[in-house]
């Protein structure tokens, strides 16, 4: 059973630590919906297994589902670097027996990285699972010839029996629960997908990054955890997975976004009054913001490694 909560209620002063054993200490509301008013809880009753039922949680393209704007996910200059440096990384050499290979992609939103893996890999099968109905619906209508259907990371439905290439991107900080559920939920999902990998397949993930960032930003998106380059690399060894590309990214502008998130970093907003940085801007801003992430791109496509960012980029190879 689910529940309508008032993102208004107090939830205590606290705020997530960052670890993976801590993210949902805070005790904040748990979000269906990022920007929607009518989130919904799944009800933390004592005892609950969130691993053993579809999760409740925020999904990080529900700010835009809430707003009913897919085309902020398709020209946002932080969308445009997240594909550009997907895209980098895919078509490295050693991925190349990618091509014509079985792509999933957990937590595929309304379908931009799904279109991005068709248009760069070709695969014979291509699916992908998010929370949001309408992403999904958004998602099927836009990618007719894919496999894309609603589903949760913590339990997911795998439609093929082998994959070559699992993307997940900024799912693991949605999901909610203590760390005991964290652990036996989103990492037992993570498993799962794990085991459906051939050998010599690959996880991608990329998550928020910085503990200290956790601002209102996160709370408006309903992000859990902001993840360390030691934490991502000890989910992909805990995994089984020989972690063959970490870096933090979006370096460069670190310093902007901390001046931005400021004043909600020095007090962390309830979640109604909360707001995300993800929004238009204008034509020539988002341009030189674009390029400058390519900029960043190319040089860790080229081999060089950000020592701070406020996002993560692994890649984990079965």
């Amino acid at each position: 059973m689910t529940r309508l909560v008032d993102p208004c209620l107090d939830n205590g002063p606290g705020r997530p630590t960052g670890g993976l054993e801590d993210r949902a200490s805070a005790g904040r509301p748990r979000f269906m919906g990022n920007a929607n008013p009518n989130r919904v809880d799944r009800g933390d009753t004592q005892g609950d297994t969130r691993g053993a039922q579809t999760a409740n949680r925020a999904t990080p393209h529900e700010a835009i589902d809430g707003a009913a704007n897919y085309g902020l996910e398709r020209e946002h200059w932080w969308y445009q670097g997240l594909r550009d440096v997907l895209t980098r990384v895919l078509m490295r050499p050693q991925y190349k027996a990618l091509r014509g290979g079985r792509v999933l992609d957990a937590g595929c939103g309304s379908g931009e990285n799904l279109r991005l893996l068709r248009d760069l890999l070709a695969p014979r099968y291509l699916g992908g699972f998010d929370l949001s109905p309408r992403a999904v619906a958004h998602a099927r209508a836009t990618l007719p010839g894919a496999d894309i259907y609603a589903g949760d990371l913590c339990c997911p439905d795998i439609h093929v029996e082998e994959l070559d290439l699992v993307l997940c991107c900024d799912v693991c900080t949605a999901a909610a629960g203590s760390s005991a559920k964290i652990r036996g939920a989103c990492r037992t999902g993570l498993g799962r997908l794990r085991q459906r990998l051939r050998p010599g397949g690959l996880l991608v993930l990329h998550e928020p990054a910085g503990a200290w960032l956790y601002s209102g930003h996160d709370v408006a998106v309903g992000n859990r955890q902001r993840f360390s380059a030691g934490q991502l690399g000890r989910l992909l060894h805990d995994l089984d997975l020989k972690v063959e590309f970490l870096s933090y990214r979006v370096c460069t502008l670190l310093p902007v976004i901390v001046a931005a998130r400021l004043p909600s970093l020095l007090r962390l907003p309830a979640a109604c009054e909360a707001t995300s940085d993800v929004r238009p801007c204008a034509r020539p801003l988002n341009r030189a913001l674009a390029a400058l992430l390519a900029v960043e791109n190319r040089l860790l496509a080229a081999g060089w490694r950000w020592p701070w960012g406020s996002s993560l980029l692994a890649v984990g190879r079965a």
